[in-house]
C-alpha cells in the first residue's frame, strides 16, 4: 500500500506493471474512504451520493504503449503505424497527397515544427492539417486503425487501473495532445466516455475540420486548463454534490507534469491525492514513479 506522498514509491515492488496496480488504486480508495468519512463541515461525512470522484488520464504513452499519432517501433522494427501516416493516405491532410511521399513530407513537416517551434505547436499542427477533412470521416478511420493496429499494445496495467477506478465509482477523462477526433475515436473503442475524452480540438464547420484551434489547446499548461474546465463542469452539472479530483496519470514531464502538479497541489478535506508518472525518468517526489511494460496483446520487448 502506498502510504503517504512523502513516500511515493512504498509498497510498489514485484513486477513491473503489475504489482503497483492494486497499490494504486488502495491508494486511491483510502482517500475517497476518507473524504467521505470526514470530508464534510468539522469533520463529518459525507454521503457518497453527494460525491463526484473524478480522476485524468494522459493517453499517449500512459494508456497506450507508444503513439498514436506517431506510431510505435521497436529495435527498427515498426510494431504499428501512426495515424499521422494513415490520414495522409487516407486523403485527410490538406496539402499532401496520398502516396509514400506524401507521407514522408508530412512526417518531415511535424519533426521540424516539433525542433524548431515545439512540441505544441507540433501537436497543434497534426490536428490542423485535416482542415477541410469531414470529421465523421476521420473519426471512421481513428476508430477502425485503433482497433486493427494498436488496440492489443495498451498496457494492461494502465486498463486494469482505469476499470478499477471505475469500479468504485471515480469518473475516469481522458486528456490528451493527439488531436480530438482521434481521441473521441478511440475512447468510443475502449468503451470510456467519449464526452469525457478530449484532444487538441479546432473548430468543426458543416461537418468539417477547420484549421482553427479550439482552446485550451491540451498540451503542457494547456492540460491544466482543460482539467480545470472538466471540474468546473462536473460542478455545474451536479451542483447539489461536491466534486473531488483523486488522481492524475501521465508519462512525460514537459507534456503531463504541469497538470499532475495542478492535482498532487490540491488540499483534499481528508487523505491525499495521487499522481502518478509512467515510464518516466523522476523528476519530483511530489510524483508516484512506475514503471510497466506489459500491454494487453502480450509483453512488450522494449
Amino acid at each position: 500500500m502506498i502510504s503517504s506522498i512523502s513516500d511515493p514509491n512504498a509498497g510498489v515492488t514485484g513486477t513491473p506493471g503489475e504489482a503497483h496496480v492494486t497499490a494504486i488504486l488502495q491508494c486511491v480508495d483510502d482517500t475517497r474512504r476518507a473524504i467521505l468519512a470526514k470530508g464534510g463541515p468539522g469533520g463529518t461525512p459525507l454521503v457518497e451520493d453527494g460525491c463526484v470522484f473524478l480522476c485524468f488520464w494522459d493517453f499517449d504513452g500512459t494508456i497506450l504503449h507508444g503513439d498514436c499519432c506517431e506510431g510505435h517501433a521497436e529495435g527498427g522494427r515498426v510494431i504499428y503505424s501512426g495515424l499521422l501516416e494513415e490520414i495522409i493516405l487516407g486523403g485527410f491532410a490538406a496539402g499532401y497527397p496520398a502516396t509514400p511521399r506524401g507521407v514522408a513530407k508530412g512526417i518531415s513537416d511535424y519533426r521540424r515544427l516539433e525542433r524548431e517551434n515545439g512540441a505544441g505547436t507540433a501537436y497543434a499542427f497534426l490536428a490542423q492539417m485535416m482542415s477541410g477533412a469531414r470529421e465523421e470521416e476521420v473519426f471512421e478511420l481513428a476508430a477502425r486503425h485503433f482497433r486493427t493496429r494498436q488496440m492489443t499494445h495498451v498496457f494492461d496495467s494502465s486498463f486494469r487501473m482505469i476499470e478499477g477506478l471505475r469500479a468504485m465509482g471515480v469518473v475516469v477523462h481522458v486528456v490528451s495532445a493527439s488531436p480530438d477526433v482521434f481521441i473521441r475515436a478511440i475512447a468510443a473503442e475502449l468503451g470510456l466516455d467519449v464526452g469525457r475524452s478530449r484532444g487538441i480540438r479546432t473548430e468543426i464547420e458543416n461537418g468539417l475540420l477547420t484549421a482553427r484551434l479550439d482552446h485550451p489547446v491540451t498540451y503542457g499548461s494547456g492540460k491544466t486548463a482543460a482539467v480545470m474546465d472538466e471540474v468546473t463542469r462536473a460542478r455545474r452539472e451536479h451542483p447539489e454534490k461536491q466534486v473531488f479530483v483523486l488522481a492524475g496519470f501521465g508519462n512525460s514531464h514537459h507534456t503531463d507534469g504541469p497538470f499532475l502538479d495542478h492535482i498532487a497541489d490540491q488540499i483534499l478535506p481528508a487523505g491525499q491525492p495521487l499522481a502518478v508518472m509512467i515510464n518516466e525518468i523522476p523528476k519530483s517526489r511530489a510524483f508516484l514513479h512506475v514503471s510497466q511494460q506489459a500491454v494487453r496483446g502480450g509483453l512488450s520487448r522494449s
